[in-house]
């Protein structure tokens, strides 16, 4: 999920600590609704989205297809795409050598959209 092992540490501390936060994984719920989601935006022209969207992409995730990505940016008329090359899923959790600039992006993206 991340390179890093202090926070990813830090962050499952909470749990131990305090079992009554934990949410558990994936549900059948969130999936049904994940898949609906996709087949809706299928449907869905592209080229009708024209909010920016920024898409931070962990070529090292293990849970979500990154090679997919730029495919998906192509069919948007305002997508930007960042790769962060070793990142994992987990990208707010991952080393200060990809987390920083991660930060960095997602503010200059607010930034460039006036927040």
């Amino acid at each position: 999920m991340t390179g890093s092992l202090a926070r990813w540490s830090v962050h499952h501390d909470h749990f131990r600590d305090q079992p009554e936060l934990v949410l558990g994984g994936v549900t059948w719920g969130w999936l049904h609704q994940a898949f609906g989601s996709r087949r809706h935006i299928k449907r869905k022209a592209a080229e009708a989205i024209q909010q920016p969207v920024l898409v931070l992409s962990a070529p090292a995730d293990r849970l979500v297809v990154a090679d997919r990505h730029p495919a998906f940016c192509d069919r948007l008329t305002h997508c930007t795409l960042i790769r962060y090359p070793g990142a994992r899923h987990e990208l707010l959790m991952e080393e200060d050598r990809i987390r920083n600039p991660v930060l960095e992006d997602v503010l200059a993206f607010l930034n460039a959209q006036g927040f």
